[in-house]
């Protein structure tokens, strides 16, 4: 056994692939769903490994037409099946939600994580094309939480459903005194972001009880947190921590 550890997150934009070694994210790398058919094969070569050396994997899917297709990939690539997560096939995950099965696998894999590298209660924050937001409290218990459109389809939506408003990227200089209409518009988008995850924070904790760690995860989890009042720490990769602690057992 050598210790590496391949984990897929198959996202609504993009797929995410990271290599552990044990403990260790070594290395991580997008690709396009248009891109599946060779994806793989770019991947190791870039990565400039054998992927023999991988001793198992793990994939956590958003799109469930997308999932068997991946995942074929994955066995054709490492000669082993990989394992896919879902509500069901995690029984260390403990949740009210009413189906656990609808959650979403990047939402538990984020639990997972946010639970194992940080003290609960804590609140889970996924800024990807949706923000979630998910509450545990001080046992591991999965309260619920909320699901919102992310900035990235925020951007595109303002763009298509309006005459003159352009479509803008979410990267750039963000102020409440924007003095033009590129700047405005990301500057509502990021800021009215930030803004709605501090208030269903503090919903959160009016219906519960206060947390110390508020972590932001995802895409654009890291551009978010400056105008953010609650969120504490960011860690881009909790997805594919989780999906490695699930499937290496570490997540009791």
């Amino acid at each position: 056994m050598t210790g590496y550890f391949l984990a897929v997150d198959i996202g609504n934009s993009k797929a995410h692939f990271g290599l552990f070694n044990k403990d260790r994210l070594l290395l991580v790398e997008a690709f396009a769903h248009s891109e599946r058919a060779t994806a793989l094969q770019m991947l190791f070569s870039r990565w400039r490994i054998d992927p023999r050396i991988i001793d198992a994997s793990g994939i956590s899917s958003v799109i469930p037409n997308a999932t068997n297709g991946w995942a074929h990939n994955v066995f054709r690539a490492l000669g082993k099946s990989p394992r896919i997560i879902t509500g069901l096939t995690t029984p260390q995950f403990h949740t009210l939600y009413e189906d656990p099965n609808q959650l979403g696998n990047d939402r538990i894999c984020k639990i997972i994580a946010a639970q194992h590298y940080f003290n609960p209660p804590l609140i889970a924050v996924d800024v990807g094309s949706a923000v979630t937001i998910d509450y545990i409290d001080k046992t591991g218990l999965h309260l619920g939480g909320t699901i919102s459109l992310g900035p990235t389809l925020q951007a595109r939506g303002i763009n298509m459903y309006t005459a003159q408003l352009p479509r803008v990227g979410i990267e750039g200089e963000v102020t409440a005194f924007s003095r033009e209409t590129t700047q405005a518009v990301r500057s509502g988008i990021m800021m009215g972001t930030a803004g709605a995850i501090d208030n269903i924070v503090d919903q959160m904790e009016l219906l519960s009880e206060k947390v110390q760690t508020v972590v932001a995860t995802g895409g654009v989890g890291r551009l978010i947190k400056p105008y953010s009042r609650r969120i504490t720490d960011c860690d881009p990769y909790l997805v594919l921590q989780g999906i490695r602690l699930i499937c290496t057992g570490q997540d009791k």
